[in-house]
């Protein structure tokens, strides 16, 4: 059994619910409620997912914080300012959400979010779905285990000097050791 936690903010008028074990939704300004996340092999296009709520749990009076912008490790700060996105607490939205990542080996992968809860924008309740059913037409995703011999070393020109311990270190592991120099940070 998952523990929730929640914490009120007395000047915004918004709680931050926490599920532990649990991730947060990503999309900036919604509701930032619980989401599970797994990797299936295939394109978003040739999957069917099907979620079946089986239990709930209702906070009366409970406004979820929105998702903020995470903040960047950046040379140079970005001003941070308050989000919020009216329509996305006024509709709830599907139970799940696929997002193609890539190929990684010629595989496809997408993220299968699952929504664990939903903001009631006409009552100001949130509802926690703590009991999930979810079904899909294709196998989950995992990470092959290799023997990946590849090593790929990116850093800026200015660095160069101060990762040739690591080159040296990982090519006497036997790793085919690939470096590549960079003239700004900004590039990656």
């Amino acid at each position: 059994k998952q523990s929730v936690k929640v914490q009120a903010n007395e000047r915004s008028g918004f709680v931050t619910i926490e599920v532990s074990g649990v991730e947060t939704a990503r999309t900036v300004g919604a509701p930032a409620l619980p989401v599970k996340s797994m990797l299936l092999a295939g394109r978003p296009e040739s999957i069917v997912a099907n979620v079946e709520v089986l239990g709930t749990q209702r906070l009366a009076g409970v406004k979820p914080i929105p998702t903020q912008v995470q903040p960047c490790r950046c040379a140079t700060d970005r001003e941070q300012k308050f989000e919020f996105n009216e329509a996305a607490y006024a509709n709830p939205g599907n139970l799940y959400e696929l997002t193609y990542l890539g190929a990684f080996r010629g595989q496809p992968i997408t993220r299968l979010d699952v929504k664990l809860g939903a903001y009631n924008a006409r009552d100001n309740s949130t509802v926690l779905f703590n009991d999930v059913n979810v079904e899909h037409n294709v196998p989950q995703y995992s990470f092959e285990r290799g023997d990946y011999k590849d090593y790929l070393i990116v850093v800026p020109a200015t660095l160069e000097a101060s990762v040739k311990n690591l080159f040296d270190f990982k090519k006497g592991e036997g790793y085919n050791v690939i470096f590549q120099s960079l003239q700004t940070p900004q590039i990656t």
